[in-house]
């Protein structure tokens, strides 16, 4: 499934759509890329210079972060552990 993970509303609708897919989530691995602005698949820790770095780094805490609290969401409504 995609998502563009700088958007709250998209990371959600992400995690109802496996939900609705699949039934249930029963693992949630956060795993996001960066891509170049030719498609190519950077290496942030060697050609991202600081400030886009810095942004970059807040979105991916920002998505990991929601990313399992809406999952932790779905599957406390299951009645699962969900931590």
């Amino acid at each position: 499934m995609r998502a563009d993970v700088s958007r709250a509303n998209e990371i959600e609708a992400m995690v109802e759509r496996a939900h609705a897919e699949f039934g249930r989530i029963d693992i949630l691995v956060n795993n996001a890329l960066f891509r170049g602005a030719v498609g190519r698949r950077q290496q942030i820790w060697r050609t991202y210079p600081s400030p886009t770095s810095t942004a970059g780094i807040g979105i991916l805490v920002k998505a990991t972060f929601l990313t399992a609290k809406y999952t932790c969401r779905t599957c406390a409504g299951l009645g699962t552990a969900a931590s």
